[in-house]
């Protein structure tokens, strides 16, 4: 069992997914549609002749190489510092990938307003998603097994990952697990807690912020 608690960072959109003692959830339900949408949109931009940047592109083609674009599994990592980071810059729209749905819209509905309306008819599932109005809370997950975890990018090891993190205080383990996050399995782990962060400026990766816990 590992001996230190995992985070991870998401919207209040998703809060009833995560209930204290409950196990985590299985993966993401709206991949998808999500992707779909953002395929679509991406289409009928090319063909206005807008092209995506490179992150986008990867994005599109769910890529797991020196970077992760891939979604749908329920990411964790050993730093608080860097959920929190995760959960200010896409809570609003309920993650990354929702996130550049909304942009791409935004960008098509400058072209063509009723295209990009008429994207939405069949995503009826994360359309509420797309209205915004999501706060950024933090999940402490505990109960984990190295076995419970796999690595984000498939070129890693997670027993390699995980070597000397238990013996750091929790400062450093902070700072030395920022880049350093892992895909947890399906309804592994114990939801310990939920807080609901308050932070200064979610587009300042250094901002200060605060949790409250969330209790029920």
């Amino acid at each position: 069992m590992i001996s230190f608690s995992l985070y991870h960072g998401t919207s209040s959109h998703y809060l009833n997914y995560f209930q204290p003692g409950n196990s985590s959830p299985a993966g993401w339900p709206h991949k998808e549609v999500a992707l779909a949408l953002l395929r679509d949109a991406w289409a009928t931009l090319c063909e206005l002749g807008t092209e995506p940047d490179w992150h986008i592109k990867q994005m599109l083609q769910q890529t797991s190489e020196h970077s992760n674009w891939q979604h749908g599994d329920l990411y964790v990592t050993p730093s608080k510092s860097s959920a929190v980071r995760y959960a200010g810059s896409n809570s609003p729209y309920g993650g990354e990938l929702l996130t550049e749905c909304k942009n791409a819209l935004n960008l098509l509905a400058q072209y063509e307003h009723d295209k990009a309306d008429s994207l939405l008819v069949h995503t009826e599932s994360v359309t509420h998603l797309l209205n915004g109005y999501g706060t950024p809370i933090l999940i402490e997950i505990t109960n984990v097994c190295a076995d419970d975890l796999l690595p984000e990018n498939p070129t890693n090891d997670v027993a390699n990952m995980l070597l000397g993190l238990a013996d750091l205080d929790d400062c450093m383990r902070d700072l030395c697990g920022q880049q350093m996050n892992f895909r947890l399995k399906e309804s592994r782990g114990i939801v310990e807690r939920v807080y609901h962060l308050e932070i200064e400026d979610p587009n300042n990766p250094i901002s200060s912020y605060s949790m409250t816990e969330i209790t029920t």
